[in-house]
């Protein structure tokens, strides 16, 4: 082991395992000062963290083979907060970004926003979901570049899509189930229209300045 005292005169040996590097110690290391490390942080253990606070109430846990998890003492909440000060005119961004080197594909997942609970059995349960899909990564001729997000909520025991925004590449946003409005419904475009049925066979046109037009393509619609 190498002398410490002061350690001024330790090696530039760098630190790969927890036997190696300039220094080395058995036991545990307390600092009462700020630390300055000029290259990477190692936590080699799974389940390792990093506790903040006086009294260590936030922690940042390894899941081994899963990623991180912020946690806090059961009297508080946690939170994970982004803040940009000065005057940017924009404020921080939280940036989701696959890449599959040349293994890109058509519905891939880019990523999603899960929300989990326990049930009254004590199971871990995700109970809510956003996901973005890229429903077309081609970049050329005849490629458009298309992506959707949906919305998922478990209903009666089964992750269910409630919503779609761009789902098949149709430019619409798509509620899958029923839509109970608060107030006023503004359909802003002249010619704008509400279809009826599975196969959308009856429709409500509007025409500028004249009124609406009750329609059906399956024969003479009845009101």
């Amino acid at each position: 082991r190498n002398a410490c005292t002061g350690c001024t005169n330790a090696t530039t040996t760098d630190a790969t395992t927890t036997l190696d590097g300039s220094i080395q110690t058995d036991g545990g290391l307390s600092v009462a000062k700020d630390v300055v490390v000029g290259d990477d942080i190692f936590l080699k253990s799974d389940a390792s963290a990093i506790h903040w606070g006086t009294n260590s109430e936030v922690k940042l846990f390894h899941a081994h083979d899963s990623g991180l998890r912020v946690q806090m003492d059961a009297t508080a909440k946690p939170a994970f907060s982004l803040f940009s000060e000065g005057h940017h005119g924009e404020g921080p961004f939280l940036n989701f970004d696959l890449d599959n080197s040349t293994g890109e594909a058509d519905n891939d997942i880019i990523g999603s926003i899960n929300w989990f609970a326990r049930d009254d059995q004590n199971n871990q349960t995700r109970f809510c979901r956003i996901r973005a899909v890229s429903e077309d990564v081609g970049n050329g001729s005849g490629a458009s570049e298309d992506g959707s997000i949906f919305f998922t909520t478990m209903v009666n025991g089964s992750e269910t899509d409630l919503m779609s925004i761009n789902e098949g590449m149709d430019s619409r946003v798509v509620v899958k189930s029923d839509l109970q409005v608060a107030d006023d419904l503004i359909l802003s475009s002249d010619s704008a229209a509400v279809s009826f049925g599975a196969d959308g066979e009856i429709t409500l046109t509007h025409t500028d300045d004249v009124g609406l037009t009750l329609s059906s393509s399956a024969g003479h619609p009845t009101l």
